[in-house]
């Protein structure tokens, strides 16, 4: 616990003494839901709690309970201070939802980093809560791949703001395919998260913008990281509690140790027999859409298998964007047969004009792919 830390709500500010003092005779209906849940989380902190139930962002199966240790969390908050450099007096942005692992962990490096951190409740673009000309400076926040997108297309005092940052983080869900281009434009160090609620969040990290950009994860220091028989990431190490965690996310390593990430073994589509790796088609596809002129070029899109009586599974594509021609997926299709093998080029393309999400804006496939094929 760090004396100088400082929580700004609204237009108040609330410090260590405060929580002692007041906290205990505070009513949930002084406050607003997000508001309360972040007082309520400084506050169990504080008092020294050992232990915090977090659900998993059921992203990839149906949220549960992870229980985490005081410790764990403490670990994984000194490695994010010493990999981004972050000091006591800081000031960071939480725009992330408190009653995930990303908003807490944004709340315990404050406590522990003693920064001075103010809480927002989660949007699309966090800086809609100031008016233009009171949006405060900030040296350190995280965000989703929504949340980014949104202020770097909107642009203004908010990408301002964010490119003044000595450290900016993205995490949470996927990069929209094609998102690296429009990430260039930002000019404070960018960064990419792996991790999830078991490992206290990120374990490692990949620079996305400027010189140092690069298409692996560094692994942060005392993570130890392997493979399984599955070619998946397995990690242990302080953020665990020294437990081996494995996951569904199948990597290569490099000669350095740090690893290429190569998507979910949970993605896999079993197409005729054939293996066909979802977020390698994602990629080719990004890649043609970047070079063609078409009225979805800049729409979000995922790959899937979907079932098909002659083959088991086919892939498909789903775009978030108005219902697509004929002859535009004809038009693609054709451009992918020149960079895709024929088990890779998808069969199917359907589009929604927004996709299912889960309460941590994570893309959720599943409830994607039922509603769109429901409405056929």
């Amino acid at each position: 616990m760090k004396a100088d830390f400082e929580l700004r709500l609204a237009d108040k500010a609330y410090d260590t003494d405060w929580f002692r003092s007041h906290f205990p005779n505070c009513s949930p209906r002084d406050f607003d839901e997000n508001e309360f849940a972040v007082l309520n989380f400084c506050s169990e902190w504080l008092s020294g709690k050992p232990h915090f139930s977090v659900q998993t962002s059921g992203s990839t199966g149906k949220p549960r309970p992870i229980l985490l240790s005081r410790q764990q969390m403490i670990n994984s908050a000194k490695l994010t201070r010493r990999a981004l450099g972050l000091k006591s007096g800081d000031h960071a942005l939480l725009c992330l939802s408190p009653a995930h692992i990303a908003g807490k962990m944004m709340l315990v490096r404050a406590l522990e980093i003693g920064l001075a951190i103010t809480a927002v409740t989660a949007g699309r673009n966090p800086f809609d809560s100031y008016p233009p000309e009171e949006v405060p400076c900030f040296d350190f926040a995280a965000f989703v791949p929504l949340q980014l997108r949104t202020i770097i297309e909107r642009g203004g005092v908010g990408l301002e703001r964010v490119d003044a940052m000595k450290a900016v983080l993205v995490g949470g869900a996927e990069l929209p395919a094609g998102f690296d281009d429009l990430l260039q434009e930002l000019q404070a160090p960018l960064y990419q998260t792996f991790g999830m609620t078991e490992t206290s969040t990120h374990i490692a990290l990949r620079r996305l913008n400027g010189a140092a950009a690069s298409d692996s994860y560094k692994v942060l220091p005392g993570i130890t990281v392997a493979r399984d028989a599955r070619g998946c990431l397995t990690i242990k190490g302080s953020v665990t509690d020294d437990r081996t965690v494995v996951t569904n996310d199948v990597v290569e390593f490099e000669a350095d140790g740090s690893f290429r990430w190569r998507g979910r073994f949970d993605n896999v589509i079993n197409s005729g027999g054939i293996k066909v790796q979802a977020e390698h088609v994602e990629q080719v596809i990004a890649e043609v859409l970047q070079e063609v002129s078409t009225k979805f070029a800049t729409a979000e899109f995922f790959v899937a298998g979907v079932p098909a009586p002659d083959v088991g599974e086919q892939v498909a594509v789903f775009f978030e964007t108005d219902e697509l021609s004929v002859s535009d997926t004809d038009h693609l299709r054709d451009l992918l047969s020149n960079r895709l093998s024929r088990y890779e080029i998808p069969r199917l393309f359907r589009s929604t004009r927004r996709f299912s999400r889960t309460p941590t804006a994570k893309l959720d496939r599943k409830a994607t792919i039922s509603a769109v094929l429901c409405d056929d």
